[in-house]
């Protein structure tokens, strides 16, 4: 799973998009959401050292679309989402990055 750096989802646009949506259903027009429990503090980080910046990034700096899956797989895990550490605009070959997996027995 890839994260744009630049599209934060908030709670409550969360919230937002869940009461529009059951306010549709017949008998629910007034409907409330009144919680919404984000779990990324549940999630399990590991630092990764010596990654090869041409096997995750793209051109345009971005994590390539399915390097998590791919982890995930190999690893018999599930990552939840992927951060390069250094200037993605910096011109070394190898860098670390920061996996964020959502079991702690996985690490």
């Amino acid at each position: 799973m890839t994260e744009n750096e630049n599209e934060k989802i908030s709670v409550g646009l969360i919230r937002a998009v869940i009461e529009k949506e059951i306010r549709t259903m017949d008998d629910y027009t007034y409907w409330r959401c009144r919680a919404v429990t984000v779990l990324w503090d549940e999630l399990y980080l590991i630092k990764v050292n010596g990654i090869k910046r041409a096997a995750v990034l793209d051109n345009n700096y971005a994590i390539l679309a399915g390097v998590a899956v791919v982890l995930s797989k190999e690893n018999e895990s599930i990552v939840a989402k992927m951060m390069w550490l250094s200037s993605k605009e910096a011109a070394k070959p190898y860098s670390s990055m920061v996996v964020y997996l959502t079991k702690g027995s996985d690490i």
